[in-house]
C-alpha cells in the first residue's frame, strides 16, 4: 500500500487579491479641508481633544436616560488628557448638549412605540465589498448608529451619526465639510445596509459637528 503524499500547504492570496479601505483615513472627496478646521483645537493636540470628546459622546446610550453628571465624572476619571483639555472637552460638550437638534438625534426615536431600537456605540465592522470590479475589505467604526426594528424584530430603518470635531461654524463650512466627507459616509451607509439587510434607502447619514452643535445629513451617501 502506498504511502499517500501528504498534502501541499493552501496558499491564500489574501492581500494580493483583496484590498484593505478604511474610509475614515481616506481622503475627502476632492475637497481640502481649511487647517484651521482640523488643527485649531480648543486646546492641546487635537487628535487628543478629538479623542476624547468622542469617548464622551460614546458614553451615551439615549440622552434622556442618562445621569449627566455622573457620566461626565466617570469620563474624567477614566480620561489621561490634562485637566486643561478635558476642561476645554466638557464645556464644548455640554453647549453642544443645548441645542434641541442634537438632543433630538442622541435621544430614543419615536417609532420605539411600535416597535425596538438599539444603539451601537463605537462599532467596528470589517465587510467584504466589490468595487469596479474588485473585492475589498472594507474596515471601520461606526460612532453611533441607531437601528429601529418592527415589531418583529426585523430592521427596517438605521441611523449613521459620525462625531467631528473640527473647528467650523458658518452654514456654509458645515455644507462644505459635509460635501467632504459624502464619501466616507457612503461608505459607512454601504455597511450599515449590508449588515442589516437593508436597501440603502432605508440608511440616513448623519454628521455631528461637536463645537458648533450642528448636524448636517449627507445626501448622495
Amino acid at each position: 500500500h502506498a504511502q499517500e503524499n501528504p498534502a501541499a500547504p493552501v496558499r491564500i492570496g489574501f492581500t494580493a487579491d483583496i484590498a484593505l479601505r478604511e474610509p475614515s483615513k481616506e481622503h475627502p472627496d476632492g475637497h481640502t479641508f481649511p487647517a484651521q478646521w482640523l488643527f485649531n483645537a480648543e486646546a492641546g493636540d487635537v487628535r487628543a481633544f478629538g479623542s476624547a470628546i468622542h469617548r464622551l459622546f460614546q458614553k451615551i446610550e439615549w440622552l434622556e436616560e442618562t445621569d449627566m453628571e455622573r457620566l461626565i465624572a466617570e469620563w474624567r476619571q477614566e480620561s489621561s488628557e490634562s485637566a486643561t483639555l478635558l476642561g476645554d472637552v466638557e464645556r464644548q460638550f455640554r453647549a453642544c448638549l443645548k441645542k434641541g437638534e442634537i438632543r433630538n438625534a442622541l435621544s430614543s426615536p419615536s417609532t420605539a412605540r411600535t416597535g425596538t431600537t438599539e444603539v451601537w456605540r463605537e462599532a467596528p465592522f470589517n465587510l467584504l465589498v466589490k468595487s469596479n470590479g474588485h473585492k475589498q475589505l472594507m474596515s471601520g467604526r461606526f460612532d453611533r448608529l441607531v437601528v429601529e426594528r418592527d415589531a418583529a424584530g426585523r430592521p427596517v430603518r438605521a441611523t449613521i451619526i459620525d462625531f467631528k470635531s473640527n473647528r467650523i461654524a458658518s452654514d456654509q463650512q458645515v455644507l462644505e465639510a459635509a460635501r467632504g466627507y459624502a464619501g466616507q459616509m457612503r461608505d459607512y451607509a454601504l455597511a450599515a445596509a449590508q449588515l442589516l439587510g437593508l436597501s440603502r434607502e432605508r440608511i440616513t447619514a448623519t454628521l455631528l459637528f461637536t463645537r458648533s452643535g450642528r448636524l448636517a445629513e449627507v445626501t448622495g451617501a
